[in-house]
């Protein structure tokens, strides 16, 4: 079963940055082969096959962020990705539960200066989903002003007198590093 799963998932990743995507077996004489399995590399995808699971199923909604996103741009309401912040609803179903228990900002995960999750959505200016049946995906503009070190706009520019035009988390950072 897992097995299986994995060495499907091998060969539709890694298999066809060397040719061998379709074949029944990596090539064991193959370069790219040799370097990606070995005992480490496939210990680590049986152990984790149930994350990998899960972001697989992340980088659908990313996908359908994307699209949200380009929407927007398209109708004039934000420029760049790190204009937009996002109002998003999922549908209950285990995609809802994993990104609820993500360890991740999901800001980072989209590339936008916020993103939230919402119980509901009441505006007809929404993206629904295409490939996630029930997902609702709000564009609006970020609040704040624009951070000179990472670009995102932020309400807590100016809070920190040493760097007046860094949000937190760049302040934050830049106390660490200078």
């Amino acid at each position: 079963m897992k097995q299986k799963e994995l060495k499907s998932y091998i060969q539709k990743n890694f298999g066809r940055k060397c040719g061998h995507i379709g074949k029944d077996q990596l090539s064991l004489d193959c370069v790219i082969c040799k370097t990606w399995v070995t005992y480490e590399f496939f210990s680590w995808f049986v152990e984790n096959l149930d994350d990998l699971d899960k972001w697989e199923k992340i980088l659908v909604l990313r996908g359908e962020v994307t699209k949200a996103l380009e929407e927007a741009r398209v109708n004039k309401r934000i420029g760049h990705s790190l204009d937009a912040s996002l109002e998003i609803k999922l549908p209950d179903t285990e995609l809802k539960i994993q990104v609820e228990n993500l360890t991740e900002n999901l800001n980072d995960i989209f590339i936008v200066s916020a993103a939230r999750l919402v119980d509901s959505i009441k505006d007809e200016a929404v993206y629904n989903g295409k490939d996630i049946q029930g997902l609702v995906i709000k564009v609006n503009k970020a609040e704040g002003q624009k951070c000179d070190r990472c670009w995102r706009f932020d309400t807590t520019i100016g809070n920190d007198p040493e760097h007046a035009t860094a949000c937190g988390r760049c302040a934050a950072a830049l106390k660490k590093i200078l």
